[in-house]
């Protein structure tokens, strides 16, 4: 074969590669079906789960690149897959593992697992669980924590969304570990994670504490977590905690903004900075007792000084307590008892919406390139005041009329309604 009719031959085979190795949709329909489709299902294929109940009694480890598990109906509600309970040490311990590049799990309940709901991990061959994608997922009682994330490598390009994390059963302690041993996600060694449009409800151990709701450590970059409301969790936001035997940063170059966090109580922060740097924290909502004095904590210490940790336009009823040696950047939060709770729509459920009453927050931020919409995706205004916190208070088209014919358009195109 001379060497132009071997350079024909490969790119023949590359052609018709593609047209040999279509993806296949697995229809399941039974637990058995799913799990043959976990350990077999090909780069591309789709495994489409039918509504229904699905016991879990067999590991559902998935090693196999680029799969995606999904409810066949959209509703998550519609597809749950379950163990025997958060305080049951039998059967599986943990619901499903995404161990390999490019698995998702989309469209589907995942409940009452001793361990973890979801665990993204390498696997023994090394692939590391790389471009993994969660939408649409409900996780509910989960004994230590709803998404877990660990491994011997870095996982990178991982997305959250749209994910409930529901404790609304007791969790009674585990074997081997403390009263407090629950957390929502837990994940070390990542790059590039993105957690968006979560709620994270409940989750709190035995002695009313817990690990954070979202809870990035050892070694996290580039994280992104905006538009998440928590609602009565012992911990909300934690990059970083108080150990730290390697003497590492716990979190860098990290992105929070536009979260909704109403506290669970207690000796309990509502958000943990410890051993971070180039950390903005922007526009978000923190509601707790307006006298607790470390509702923020940041620390560090004198081997892993804090740099670069900016917090700005946040509103916070309760108080910022910064203990680092390296020094936080403040800039235009309000704090302590300055915000009230008839400013928000309904605090002790976190919905942390503004009312018209939040006239010390109303048009008293400062414009953030990084902060261009709100909680709800509404368009911030630049050139005039933004509002500090998440929510961007827009008054009702109607009102917004009246100001018009009272000669305050100006305030109208403000708000993004023209004129």
């Amino acid at each position: 074969m001379n060497r132009l009719t071997l350079v024909a031959a490969l790119v023949l085979s590359l052609v018709l590669v593609p047209a040999l190795s279509e993806a296949t949709t697995w229809d399941v329909s039974t637990f058995s079906a799913l799990r043959t489709a976990t350990m077999n299902a090909n780069p591309g294929d789709q495994v489409v789960i039918a509504p229904g109940q699905y016991h879990v009694t067999s590991p559902l480890y998935c090693t196999r690149a680029g799969v995606t598990f999904r409810g066949a109906t959209g509703n998550r509600d519609d597809v749950v897959l379950h163990g025997n309970g958060m305080n049951v040490e039998s059967g599986p311990l943990e619901g499903f593992w995404t161990a390999n590049d490019g698995i998702q799990l989309r469209d589907l309940t995942i409940r009452g697992f001793y361990d973890h709901g979801i665990h993204v991990s390498n696997n023994p061959s090394g692939n590391l669980a790389d471009n993994v994608v969660i939408s649409n997922v409900k996780i509910q009682n989960c004994g230590e924590r709803y998404i877990k994330g660990s491994g011997g490598g870095t996982s990178n390009n991982v997305l959250i969304e749209n994910v409930h994390f529901l404790q609304n059963e007791t969790w009674l302690p585990h074997t081997g570990h403390d009263l407090n041993y629950v957390g929502g996600i837990d994940a070390m060694h990542t790059s590039n994670w993105t957690i968006r449009d979560c709620r994270f409800e409940g989750i709190m151990g035995a002695a009313g504490g817990a690990r954070g709701a979202i809870f990035l450590w050892q070694g996290c970059t580039n994280a992104l977590i905006e538009r998440n409301v928590i609602v009565d969790c012992a911990e909300g936001i934690d990059l970083g905690n108080g150990y730290n035997p390697d003497s590492i940063y716990h979190a860098e170059d990290a992105l929070v903004r536009n979260n909704f966090i109403g506290w669970g109580g207690g000796d309990n922060r509502a958000v943990q900075l410890g051993f971070t740097q180039n950390i903005e924290f922007y526009n978000n909502t923190i509601y707790t007792d307006a006298n607790y004095n470390r509702t923020v904590h940041i620390y560090d210490s004198s081997t892993v000084p804090s740099s670069n940790v900016v917090l700005e336009n946040n509103l916070i009823r309760g108080g910022i307590m910064d203990t680092s040696t390296g020094g936080a950047i403040l800039i235009n939060n309000l704090t302590g008892a300055i915000p009230q709770a008839n400013w928000f729509v309904d605090p002790l459920a976190s919905d942390l919406h503004l009312t018209a009453l939040a006239t010390g927050a109303i048009d008293q931020g400062l414009p953030l390139a990084n902060v261009p919409e709100d909680y709800d995706r509404q368009i911030r205004p630049y050139g005039l005041a933004p509002d500090i916190g998440a929510d961007e208070l827009i008054p009702e088209p109607a009102t917004l009329a009246l100001l018009a014919l009272g000669g305050v358009a100006l305030l109208c195109r403000k708000r993004g309604y023209g004129a």
